[in-house]
């Protein structure tokens, strides 16, 4: 099981002008460490939901395929080869539980989910970290002021809330998912049963 993503930290610093600079710079860092432990986390989570994806799908791709071969093979009458057309149903069966096997754990939908959240992630990162690169170069020209301090606050804390939101929109994703996965295979047993 992997950990949940926690939030950084926060240690409150000193703005005398002294340590305006030092106090950004640790800022940022927390900031950066924040996104930094999102995106090694969906990269992780990505991977068995990747390999389960990918098996699940050759599964039903695989025996699907098969389920159409064996009554061909049971009319060719082969020497050594005996198949019975019903093993073609039987084929059919397990892919659709390979399928629905995806479909219930996500292992398909979550992978991709993954993958363009992690991407986003990292895109607003490398956006964070130019502008921050530009305001730095600007601070070596002059004394940081408090309007330039408080800008440049505001930009880690949009920058905190951007991360968080696609965290939480892709969790939103995960959970609007389950729900529909959950209801459809009731509403399939209430049929079933009737």
């Amino acid at each position: 099981m992997r950990p949940d993503i926690k939030p950084e930290t926060y240690s409150y610093h000193d703005w005398d002008s002294n340590s305006a600079e030092q106090s950004l710079l640790d800022t940022y860092k927390m900031c950066e460490s924040h996104a930094e432990k999102a995106i090694q986390w969906y990269l992780d989570a990505r991977i068995g939901k990747k390999i389960w994806a990918r098996i699940l799908r050759l599964g039903v791709i695989l025996l699907t395929a098969l389920a159409g071969i064996i009554p061909i093979l049971a009319q060719l009458k082969i020497d050594h080869l005996s198949v019975q057309p019903g093993w073609s149903a039987v084929a059919l069966g397990i892919a659709g539980l390979f399928l629905g096997i995806d479909r219930y754990f996500g292992c398909s939908t979550a992978w991709m989910r993954y993958m363009v959240t992690e991407h986003k992630i990292r895109q607003a990162l490398h956006e964070f970290r130019f502008d921050n690169e530009i305001d730095r170069a600007e601070w070596q020209q002059t004394t940081l002021e408090t309007e330039k301090i408080k800008t440049n606050l505001l930009r880690c804390r949009d920058f905190i809330s951007q991360v968080d939101q696609l965290i939480r929109e892709e969790t939103d994703q995960w959970v609007n998912e389950f729900k529909n996965t959950i209801k459809q295979i009731d509403d399939n047993a209430r049929k079933t049963t009737k």
